[in-house]
């Protein structure tokens, strides 16, 4: 079974002072001094730019100095005292220190380049070595190592690399030739094969860190049961996310043992939702999770037990959905009663009609968000405007609500929202800052200033930012700030509009600049936020 660990050891490349570049460290394995002394020797000719940092002449030598040393590139014998190059493969690959290795050997059985083969080494060369063949393999290693830096991938371990690789690849917006290259190196540095590359993605949502740290490593323990399996799990933080891409030998039945755990996590109070799908090539992938993250939420139909794949949703046949206008209405008319048990009554109606039959997940979704804006714009109406300030915190969760269970939760929270609308309202805010406020709410696409908002209210800036840091808790521009960032989710859900002209509807001239803000406070584009709950 290969398995990728997890280790946090960071090495750092001397900097060479002529070329201004990172010197490529290399460390030689070798139990004959002559061959050790020449290859160590025939290196240092061939450019100053490679350093060899270290010399053992047995394989627990070795080992002991690649583990403290961490160097780029290393060049060991395959059969040597105490310890086999293979053997010291093995141990560095459990420790997940996984440096470009070259096999220098004068055995050429195919056993011995089998294995070395299997330990992902890097080439296998026989003695003598030349140095038109030495100077080639060592080209090829400085090309590569250039090529993590372009990519921002820092030295360490295989998994970390992979872990850092994955996460840019998923998030990057970018068609260019810069991913298929990234893509290709991630399928061989995981050790994937093409065809019948299994994918699961597994959600939890917000404030399930805790959760989702239990799931990965209860994966991984089951990953680790298959014989052969080569494996990687990522966590993408930005989409509260575990990915999980591998391969097994044979047909084993690994979604049963998925299945099983979602179940035994949900039990103990998780909400995760588990989809997968299969891939021929990991070009796929960014294209797969979109595909799964649109799947998880039949997960309103399917509930949580089981593992939602297309074919399963292939064998479904969703009805139409026609929206119960007549319950909005009678809802509605509730509230300007002030008929509560009435218009709970038509709620709990409302929510059972989009239950009764199997439908398609987006038809519920804009079903909800219809009915429930409604219904707050509704209460807005009969209230102060200081109740338009929250009807936006309020429809956000229901609006980025991707499952059963975030969208019962909103469901219940704007219940009872509503609900609470018919007992006395007290506001505890300063007059000045409800005025502030106000004034907020009404010209907050137009860029309006803290001084603007003083010299209204005849008072002096300072005197109100200290003030609204009192009342409201935040900065004036925290909170507008905030204003503008939950208006944005809200038009790029419902709205279909484009990144830009959202942007220019809540007060951003520039729309490149409102992106950074957008990703700053969300963890990813606009247009990613978009896609993922669109």
């Amino acid at each position: 079974m290969k398995e990728l660990k997890y280790d946090y050891g960071y090495r750092t490349n001397k900097v060479d002072a002529k070329k201004g570049g990172s010197a490529m460290r290399i460390v030689v394995v070798e139990d004959e001094p002559r061959t050790r002394t020449g290859i160590v020797q025939l290196i240092r000719k061939l450019s100053d730019q490679y350093e060899v940092v270290g010399e053992a002449e047995n394989g627990l030598a070795g080992l002991e100095l690649i583990e403290r040393l961490r160097p780029d590139l290393v060049f060991m014998d395959i059969k040597m005292p105490l310890m086999t190059g293979i053997e010291m493969l093995e141990r560095l690959t459990e420790q997940g220190i996984t440096p470009k290795t070259v096999i220098l050997t004068g055995y050429s059985e195919f056993e011995y380049a089998r294995k070395a083969i299997q330990m992902k080494v890097y080439e296998y060369l026989e003695k003598p070595i030349t140095a038109k063949n030495l100077q080639v393999i060592l080209e090829k290693v400085e090309q590569e190592l250039m090529y993590d830096c372009l990519l921002g991938i820092r030295g360490g371990n295989t998994a970390e690399k992979i872990q850092h690789m994955l996460q840019r690849y998923v998030m990057s917006e970018s068609e260019s030739s810069e991913p298929s290259m990234m893509i290709s190196k991630l399928q061989s540095l995981i050790g994937l094969r093409t065809g019948h590359i299994q994918v699961f993605n597994v959600y939890l949502g917000n404030g399930e860190e805790r959760a989702l740290h239990e799931y990965k490593a209860r994966l991984e323990q089951a990953l680790r049961q298959q014989p052969d399996t080569v494996y990687v799990i990522c966590e993408l933080a930005a989409y509260q996310e575990l990915v999980a891409i591998f391969q097994i030998a044979g047909e084993q039945p690994i979604q049963q043992h998925v299945s099983r755990l979602t179940e035994r996590m949900n039990e103990h109070g998780a909400q995760a939702i588990c989809c997968y799908s299969e891939l021929e090539h990991l070009s796929e992938l960014k294209l797969c999770l979109i595909e799964l993250r649109k799947l998880r939420k039949w997960s309103i139909v399917l509930g949580n037990q089981e593992v939602i794949h297309r074919e399963r949703i292939e064998a479904l046949q969703p009805q139409i959905f026609h929206y119960p206008v007549h319950l909005e209405q009678k809802a509605r008319s509730a509230i300007i009663a002030s008929k509560w048990d009435a218009m709970n009554r038509y709620l709990t109606e409302f929510v059972n009609e989009c239950a009764g039959e199997v439908y398609r997940p987006q038809d519920i979704f804009e079903s909800y968000t219809r009915f429930f804006t409604a219904l707050t714009h509704t209460v807005t109406e009969m209230h102060s405007s200081e109740l338009a300030v929250q009807q936006h915190e309020v429809l956000l969760p229901l609006l980025q609500s991707q499952t059963c269970f975030e969208l019962h939760e909103a469901y219940k929270a704007i219940q009872s929202w509503i609900s609470n609308m018919h007992k006395p309202q007290v506001n505890s805010l300063n007059l000045t800052v409800n005025k502030a406020l106000h004034l907020i709410h009404q010209h907050y696409q137009q860029g309006i200033t803290l001084d603007e908002i003083a010299g209204t209210l005849h008072i002096t800036p300072e005197y109100l930012s200290s003030l609204f840091n009192k009342e409201v808790k935040r900065s004036f521009s925290a909170y507008v700030k905030e204003l503008r960032i939950n208006k944005a989710k809200e038009l790029l859900i419902v709205s279909g509009l484009k990144a830009y002209e959202v942007a220019s509807q809540i007060g951003y001239s520039d729309s490149t600049y409102f992106s950074r803000v957008f990703k700053e406070a969300t963890g990813m584009s606009p247009v990613e936020y978009q896609k993922l709950h669109r």
